[in-house]
């Protein structure tokens, strides 16, 4: 394996053993030498005093397995010819080799490629090739890879590490960089790598703005990807940063169709910075769509905006997003919903172990923290959702609508997907919203059948706020038009305020209005609900509530309004305590209260235990514990436990507490994150001092 020199200056003498006896073009050099050999480009210019950088006004083909390097120090530029009329466009420079073996390419300043299709810069066409230690800026695709665009079948093995990639523009797809395998359904075991790279500032696309992948397994890691854009036209702007999508209509289509996993194409996203990229529509960050899938662990997302939805990520279509720990989620913007994460139309987002969204904001819209429609969301923790802002819309931390439309963009895509929301261990703490649920809103519109599940478990709500709804903490509506069977679960949870101006009501759960041909069924059981001004309010809902825990709220503990519900084995307490800490009533009836109250202990309220409106009717509430041996107070009656309004059928009284176990709180703390990487790129040279990564 020989080493060949190359030298503008040089006197072009075969085998180019020397930088004087030098090929004088690259691409010559190339031509010139046996697979596996090394080509050493000098950069500098030993006629002029003092030395000055050379330029390569080159686009190389290399279609052989070889080592190019730029000398030491010298930092070779490379001008794809972008700006000169009087050459082809082409990238400059276009990798297909089909003998096996590696291309590896590293020290050089790329510039002004302009391909007509893919990779303004570098184009990899077959064969592997590591990209190493450039500065790659200020090329152009009229298709897709501004940077670097590699379409290569799924065979493929290489990297892009420690470069430099910026100021680069895609017409469509990846204006740093774009990857595709075009083998899909084939062996994906190699694994594309980017890493340690600086993308951006001033790349840009109509997808990805920094980073596109279309098919096949990518690690991305320990990358700052940063001051990247997407804008409108040909499609959606989707992805300022990174955006993923599974290629190939038929590929698409097997993943509506079958119950395989949708991991067998996914990007890593590992400990990268990801911050201040811009998407004119959706996924300011990062975007998944069309069954592509990317699994993000310890990365920093901060700073992003997204005019329409998603501040830092967006999933559609069958997108998936895993947070698997570690991911810190803070400081973003949508001009509409979701200022943290917005999915739609069955896009999936997982987080599991530690995560935080912190500080996001839904400027106009819903959803501060996270923002689902007709999509999917599992959460099993801890997740921190904490400080997130929804202030003209509902859902400060989280919101969650099914609401039936369909995409149109690339296929007919029908949306009719019933929400699914499972949170499992999540703390969602001081966030705001404009409307109703400051920490959660949940609406059910108009799905088609089947419907999913939802449920709240071992999770902690506290102190949120909405500035102009009385229903702060947890908010679900079913609308009169939503027709499924829906049964959600709110269990084992902390709903609290530390304040009790806050929050006026702990959970605000709301059915259809026909109380009694309504499919809306409530589970609310094993929760401890305290310092709100009313701890649970319930409109024409029918459910259960048991086994949960009623503390020191401001007015009532349980207020109802036309509901049909099982109210047994509940604590609603508050004795022993001075007259301005005590909750004012246990139960307020306004509307028809069907079905037992029973087996509660009921005592220590200021004004009534139970209060029913005289226009109900008879409350039955038999076998609950007042206070008293002999049972409730009534009107005109002995002065014995809590009171209540003459229509409550409180006999027979229970004549001592009812067994209440303590019930388990969630504990919930906000994680300290490993800090994002910090990526330098540099041009050091004792020939050229101050070099920066785009002054040729």
């Amino acid at each position: 394996m020989a080493t060949l020199h190359v030298y503008l200056y040089g006197r072009g003498i075969y085998p180019y053993g020397s930088k004087i006896n030098g090929a004088t073009t690259i691409q010559k050099a190339i031509n010139d030498a046996a697979a596996n050999d090394t080509i050493l480009v000098h950069g500098k210019n030993d006629n002029t005093t003092p030395p000055s950088r050379i330029v390569y006004k080159e686009n190389l083909h290399v279609e052989k397995p070889l080592t190019l390097t730029g000398k030491d120090g010298e930092w070779p530029v490379i001008d794809g010819g972008k700006n000169d009329n009087t050459r082809p466009d082409a990238p400059t420079v276009t990798i297909t080799n089909n003998q096996g073996g590696i291309v590896l390419f590293e020290q050089f300043e790329v510039i002004n490629g302009k391909s007509t299709t893919h990779g303004g810069g570098f184009f990899v066409v077959r064969g592997n090739s590591v990209i190493k230690n450039n500065c790659i800026h200020d090329n152009f695709a009229e298709i897709h890879g501004g940077g670097i665009g590699i379409v290569t079948p799924s065979t493929f093995a290489g990297g892009v590490t420690l470069n430099h990639i910026h100021k680069n523009t895609a017409a469509s797809n990846g204006g740093g960089v774009y990857i595709y395998n075009y083998n899909v359904g084939a062996s994906l075991n190699a694994i594309k790598q980017i890493r340690e790279n600086i993308i951006g500032p001033g790349n840009q696309g109509n997808q990805g703005g920094g980073i596109y992948v279309e098919s096949g397994n990518v690690l991305i890691k320990q990358n700052e990807i940063h001051h990247n854009h997407v804008f409108t036209a040909p499609t959606a702007a989707r992805g300022g940063g990174l955006a993923v999508w599974q290629a190939g209509y038929s590929s698409f289509v097997h993943l509506l169709t079958s119950s395989s996993s949708l991991d067998a194409n996914q990007v890593k996203l590992e400990w990268n910075h990801i911050h201040d990229n811009l998407s004119d529509e959706d996924g300011g960050a990062i975007s998944a769509q069309y069954g592509g899938s990317i699994v993000c662990k310890d990365n920093t997302i901060e700073k992003n905006t997204a005019a329409d939805d998603g501040g830092a990520a967006y999933a559609t279509v069958l997108g998936r997003l895993r947070f698997i720990g570690g991911n810190n989620i803070f400081n973003n913007t949508a001009v509409n919903n979701g200022g943290g994460v917005h999915l739609t139309c069955q896009g999936r987002v997982e987080f599991t172990n530690k995560n935080i969204l912190n500080n996001n904001t839904a400027t106009n819209g819903s959803g501060g923290g996270i923002y689902v429609r007709n999509g999917e969301l599992d959460v099993n923790g801890p997740l921190v959702i904490i400080k997130n802002k929804a202030l003209n819309g509902s859902g400060g931390g989280i919101y969650a609508l099914t609401w039936g439309f369909s995409i149109t963009e690339f296929y007919y895509i029908p949306c009719e997907f019933d929400t699914r929301v499972e949170i499992n261990g999540a703390l969602i703490q001081e966030n705001e919203s404009g409307n109703e649920g400051g920490g959660i809103s949940i609406h059910k519109i108009n799905p088609e059948t089947p419907v999913n599940p939802t449920s709240i478990i071992k999770s902690i709500i506290r102190d949120n706020k909405s500035h102009n709804s009385n229903y702060s903490g947890i908010s679900m509506i079913v609308h009169d038009s939503f027709l499924g069977n829906f049964s959600p679960i709110i269990q084992k949870c902390l709903i609290e305020n530390h304040s009790k101006s806050l929050s006026k009501v702990g959970i605000y759960l709301k059915g259809p209005a026909s109380l009694f041909h309504n499919n809306a069924f409530f589970k609310v059981q094993e929760n401890t609900i305290r310092n709100n001004d009313h701890g649970i309010y319930i409109v024409d809902v029918r459910g259960i509530f048991e086994k949960n825990s009623f503390e020191l709220q401001k007015k009532n503990h349980f207020r109802v309004d036309d509901v049909w519900i099982n109210f047994f084995h509940n604590n609603l307490t508050s004795p022993g305590l001075g007259a301005a800490n005590r909750t004012s009533t246990g139960i307020i009836a306004d509307d028809t209260l069907m079905g037992p109250v029973s087996k509660n202990n009921i005592e220590g309220h200021m004004d009534f235990g139970i209060y029913a409106h005289p226009s109900i009717g008879r409350l039955y509430a038999v076998d609950n514990w007042w206070g008293h041996t002999n049972g409730a107070t009534e009107p005109g009656g002995p002065q014995q436990g809590d009171k209540v309004t003459s229509n409550v059928l409180w006999r027979p009284p229970s004549n001592q507490r009812h067994p209440f176990a303590s019930l388990s709180l969630p504990n919930i703390t906000i994680p300290t994150m490993r800090n994002p990487p910090q990526v330098t790129f540099s041009m050091p040279s004792e020939f050229f001092p101050n070099l920066e990564c785009d002054t040729p």
